[in-house]
C-alpha cells in the first residue's frame, strides 16, 4: 500500500536449528510524485513576472522535499535551473 512503511525481519533454518533474527528492515512503499499543476501567471510588469503553481496532487506516498524551477532564456538555449531570477535589462 502506497505511503506505508513495512517493518521486516527474517531468519533461516538448517538441520541444526533456527538462526537469530536479522536487524529490522524498514521499507517505505512509495513512487515518484506526480508533476505539479501548470504554472499560472499571477502578474506581469515591465520589471517583473510573478508565477504560481500548485503542489503535486499525488506525493507518491512520501513527503515532498523540494521543487525545482528551470527556465529557458528565450533564445533557444538550454534550460537552466533557477531558485529565483531577476532580469535587469529593462
Amino acid at each position: 500500500m502506497e505511503g506505508r512503511t513495512y517493518r521486516l525481519r527474517y531468519r533461516v533454518l538448517n538441520f541444526v536449528g533456527w538462526s537469530t533474527y536479522s536487524p529490522v528492515l524498514n521499507v517505505l512503499v512509495a513512487t515518484v510524485p506526480s508533476k505539479p499543476a501548470p504554472v499560472a501567471l499571477i502578474s506581469a510588469t515591465q520589471q517583473s513576472i510573478s508565477l504560481q503553481f500548485s503542489e503535486s496532487l499525488d506525493n507518491g506516498g512520501s513527503e515532498i522535499l523540494a521543487y525545482e524551477l528551470w527556465m529557458d532564456s528565450g533564445y533557444g538555449t538550454a534550460f537552466t535551473q533557477v531558485s529565483s531570477y531577476t532580469d535587469n535589462s529593462f
